[in-house]
């Protein structure tokens, strides 16, 4: 037998119901809960809190290149009162960082408060500066740097050359070292081999000799003509006696050869017997 639509009404009603119960019940048990925890609290069980503080640091002034003031602010934001504090300022100059030996402490503060100080630094060099705080209750120590990021970074005084790096120096001078050595080992190998002989230096050649030139003859004066003598006498030389006549060595023609007279030179044709220019008998 069907459900009749008043039924249906009916039982949707009352799912409606138990939701809406359901609903009601789980909002009242964190409610609940949200106040348990709270009943529970540090604060309302007599427990102490913790400082929340909070530090700034900046450059107060400067003047040129001369000294910096600095000035920090610490503001106790929360905790359980009495606080100490403990402001410190920390220096680095390249070695590290050192503290300041100016601190400042402050006691019996409460969140609200405010603590100032101020440093002047004067001393020349590069400077990379924070500022410390250390708050301390019954609840424990809570330490913190300053909120600056990177640190704060200045310089006090003219800034310095860089230094000259060393092998800027040690380069020229192993150069030179290095060029000496080398000129004295050439002049002891130019020292150690033999020296070539000396030249052979040739005597000059005498010029030959130039005939110097006759001297002027002398100008001929024109003699008046002399007028003829008459020939001197000639006298007869005494007469010589006359040698006997030699004989002339007979000749022995050379068959086929030219023949001379032995008398005139004559050249003689072979065969000849008598000389054709003098007549001489061959």
């Amino acid at each position: 037998m069907g459900r009749t639509p008043l039924a249906d009404d009916r039982d949707m009603k009352r799912r409606a119901s138990l939701a809406f119960v359901g609903a009601l019940a789980l909002v009242l048990l964190m409610l609940g809960t949200s106040v348990q925890a709270a009943s529970l609290s540090p604060s309302s069980l007599g427990q102490p809190i913790k400082p929340d503080i909070k530090l700034h640091l900046w450059k107060k002034a400067q003047t040129g290149t001369g000294p910096v003031t600095l000035e920090a602010q610490l503001i106790i934001a929360g905790g359980t009162p009495p606080i100490t504090v403990r402001l410190e300022l920390w220096v680095d100059m390249g070695q590290g960082g050192k503290l300041h030996p100016a601190a400042v402490d402050r006691s019996e503060l409460k969140p609200g408060n405010e603590t100032w100080y101020t440093w002047t630094l004067s001393e020349e060099g590069q400077y990379k500066v924070w500022a410390h705080a250390k708050a301390t209750n019954a609840a424990g120590v809570v330490e913190i740097d300053d909120d600056n990021d990177p640190r704060l970074t200045f310089r006090i005084g003219a800034e310095t050359p860089p230094p000259i790096p060393i092998t800027y120096i040690a380069i020229p001078i192993v150069v030179v070292v290095v060029a000496v050595v080398l000129v004295v080992f050439m002049m002891r190998r130019r020292q150690r081999k033999p020296m070539p002989p000396p030249p052979v230096v040739q005597p000059p050649l005498p010029k030959p000799a130039t005939p110097s030139p006759a001297p002027p003859k002398p100008a001929v004066t024109p003699q008046p003509a002399a007028q003829p003598q008459p020939p001197p006498p000639v006298v007869p030389p005494p007469p010589t006696p006359a040698a006997p006549p030699t004989a002339p060595a007979p000749t022995v023609p050379t068959p086929g050869a030219a023949m001379f007279c032995p008398s005139c030179g004559a050249r003689l044709p072979p065969g000849a017997t008598f000389c054709a220019n003098c007549g001489a008998k061959i």
